[in-house]
């Protein structure tokens, strides 16, 4: 009886220990990931994932900035492993100026730039007002051949202006300034996710919106050689899966595609 007391004791023991190590061990191996994001729409997206996908290998550690260029130091200096900052225009001509070899890893979401006023109802109404824009140069130009697209103004092939019948006026200022100057200019060229993420504005309340554009569709960037390229991988194939896409379409309503 002793014996087959001790026993059961000995086994129970042993389960347990061996339990206890594989929590460890399980736990010991999940990997984090640094993922760096500038808007509050991509910051949303990835919260969504982290939420949802809590069995995966990694675990997300999401950090906010300002601007891509922080975003791509960081990343450069090891201090993130990816970021989902930029499309791939800005990507492209970061890499350029500064000799640098950030890769995408898959093509994401295009988010709509559009033409938003608390003035006017209609762009047929604009004459000598003044139209806030970003100041990088990427999107600079961007909202540039998005008011041309309008007939308000025309550009050169070097994207200066040329035309202007209406005598519009631009504020080059930075894109995260654009929200907070739309109570003073007269409108703002502003992606549209970030006018329903802090306005509560609703799709129609752009007075314009740009068609699609793959130069402007925003990337998934990291090393060319990351230890975490894996992890990356499977991040992105949870950016496309069918869950975030009917998330992004309940909430964006079609100001991301």
């Amino acid at each position: 009886m002793r014996k087959t007391t001790f026993l059961g004791i000995f086994i129970l023991f042993f389960s347990i220990l061996n339990a206890n190590f594989l929590f460890f061990n399980n736990d010991q191996s999940k990997k984090t990931l640094r993922i760096g994001v500038v808007t509050n729409s991509n910051l949303e997206i990835l919260k969504f994932i982290k939420n949802k996908f809590k069995d995966e290998e990694f675990e997300l550690e999401i950090i906010e900035y300002s601007d891509y260029i922080q975003s791509n130091s960081d990343l450069l200096e090891g201090i993130i492993d990816v970021n989902y900052s930029q499309n791939r225009d800005i990507l492209n001509l970061y890499n350029i100026e500064h000799n640098t070899n950030i890769v995408s890893y898959g093509e994401v979401y295009f988010e709509k730039m559009g033409i938003y006023s608390k003035k006017y109802k209609s762009i047929k109404e604009f004459k000598n007002i003044v139209i806030a824009i970003p100041n990088i140069e990427s999107n600079k130009i961007r909202a540039l051949k998005l008011l041309e697209s309008t007939g308000l103004i025309s550009l050169t092939k070097e994207y200066q202006i040329v035309e202007n019948p209406r005598n519009i006026s631009f504020l080059e200022i930075s894109p995260k300034y654009l929200l907070r100057v739309m109570d003073q200019a007269d409108a703002i060229v502003a992606n549209g996710n970030e006018i329903l993420q802090r306005r509560g504005a609703a799709l129609e309340s752009a007075l314009y919106l740009e068609e699609y554009d793959k130069r402007y569709i925003n990337v998934l960037a990291g090393k060319y050689k990351s230890k975490k390229r894996k992890q990356i991988k499977r991040l992105y194939e949870l950016l496309k899966s069918n869950e975030v896409k009917n998330m992004i379409g309940k909430k964006y309503k079609g100001i991301i595609i």
